[in-house]
């Protein structure tokens, strides 16, 4: 199993912050795929993956980018976190 990141953008108005999903897959298809499933996104066969869009209650959300990392734990807190580094 590979690790992508998968980050999106959400805006409310004139708002807007950079969210990022990390999900467990054997290639990049079946990370988009569980991330659509995850994020309820409609249009996945009619549509590219970078022209995603969907809602989240008020926030309308847009993919931006999918890449590999690696996950590897944290020395500093003895194991008990992740930290995400890109290959």
């Amino acid at each position: 199993m590979n690790t992508y990141e998968v980050g999106y953008k959400a805006y409310y108005h004139e708002q807007k912050d950079w969210c990022t999903d990390y999900i467990r897959a054997t290639d990049k298809a079946a990370a988009l795929k569980r991330f659509a499933k995850k994020h309820k996104i409609a249009d996945v066969a009619t549509t590219k993956p970078l022209n995603w869009q969907w809602w989240e209650e008020d926030w309308l959300m847009a993919l931006a980018y999918i890449k590999p990392v690696t996950e590897k734990t944290c020395s500093h807190c003895e194991g008990t976190g992740l930290l995400h580094v890109e290959n």
